[in-house]
């Protein structure tokens, strides 16, 4: 009997979120995750135990040496990326980065300039929304036309973070502490900028606001508020907040001439409990559908929407083709985040075409 070709041969470096890394590839069957690293010897050989990992490790640098690694999956802090992951790329490894992709838009650029350069290598990076059925059937009823011509667009996300409410310090937590890659603009920002493009075009103006109570000493934003428009002349409206108690969870308002379409998620999973409303004006009556909640063997939402991104990886390694998102749509979400800190700091409209 013929066999098929060796499983891909994954490493995660970091913990926390490593765990869902690690999940979101052992759904595929073509990969085999083989290593673990983290700083801390004690912490990763004891989560290497839990998760059934052979081999862990403190040194990255080691792991990238290795000639039985094929895959690095990076859930590190967003400052931590550049390093790692232009020495992954230059060493011939594919490579799953986090979000957001660098702590600085130069980091970012890093990682570019060596994904191009490694022609037969593979980038992703976590952007999870466009996986969740209620933003694919609603992408899907806009390339339709469903609810004609657009009017504008208004994203509501109010959390409370456990670093938030535990009032953690920076050197409690990265998340504490944005230029780390933590704040509610790196966490949440950046995946709400990604899936704006995806679903309406690239964006082509920003006028934000950066914020925190004036009671909060760190260096931290952590309710972000924007004004966009795209290169098709949509407004869109944001507001992300992460230390709402009691938040509303993340809501979608999609209006146009003919209808409106609501994505809206009150759970405590960020990925599942999405539900899509359709209103449409013809027939004044709402539809909802596209909820899909977690199997009881997979408690974690986060964990589908990586897999979904994990298999087009994948694919893209088999077939020799680029993934998507890949490293350049992570660049793309970097230059807007920095147009939103520009924006911020100077209170000025930041027009992005000329970039």
């Amino acid at each position: 009997m013929e066999r098929g070709p060796a499983p891909l041969r994954v490493a995660v470096v970091g913990l926390g979120f490593g765990s869902v890394h690690v999940a979101a590839f052992r759904q595929d069957p073509r990969c085999e995750v083989v290593a673990l690293c983290s700083r801390q010897l004690e912490r990763v050989e004891s989560a290497a135990r839990v998760l059934g990992i052979s081999r862990a490790l403190t040194d990255w640098r080691a792991l990238i040496a290795s000639h039985d690694i094929d895959v690095v999956s990076l859930a590190v802090p967003a400052r931590a990326q550049p390093e790692i992951g232009s020495a992954a790329l230059q060493a011939g490894k594919h490579v799953l980065f986090e979000k957001p992709l660098a702590d600085t838009l130069a980091g970012a650029e890093q990682l570019a300039a060596a994904a191009r350069g490694q022609a037969n290598v593979v980038t992703a990076i976590d952007f999870e929304f466009p996986e969740i059925p209620a933003f694919r059937d609603a992408k899907q009823s806009l390339t339709a036309g469903a609810i004609g011509t657009l009017r504008h667009v208004a994203v509501t996300w109010r959390i409370e973070t456990y670093n938030n409410r535990m009032k953690l310090e920076p050197s409690d937590t990265w998340k504490s502490e944005t230029a780390a890659g933590g704040g509610a603009l790196n966490l949440f920002g950046s995946h709400v900028l990604y899936y704006l493009e995806w679903l309406f075009g690239p964006v082509k103006s920003v006028s934000a606001a950066l914020e925190r109570p004036a009671a909060d000493t760190r260096a931290l934003d952590t309710l972000v508020t924007l004004s966009l428009v795209t290169r098709a002349g949509l407004p869109i409206v944001v507001s992300i907040a992460t230390d709402a108690y009691q938040g509303s969870g993340h809501r979608v308002e999609i209006y146009g001439e003919g209808g409106t379409l609501v994505i809206e998620n009150r759970s405590a999973d960020y990925i599942s409990g999405f539900e899509l409303q359709t209103f449409l004006r013809a027939n004044d009556r709402a539809s909802v559908g596209s909820r899909v909640e977690p199997s009881a063997a997979e408690s974690d939402g986060r964990v589908l929407a990586t897999a979904a991104v994990v298999r087009r990886f994948v694919d893209g390694i088999q077939k020799g083709r680029a993934s998507a998102p890949d490293v350049m749509d992570g660049l793309r979400v970097q230059r807007l985040m920095d147009a939103v800190q520009r924006s911020s700091e100077q209170r000025r409209v930041i027009d992005l075409d000329p970039e």
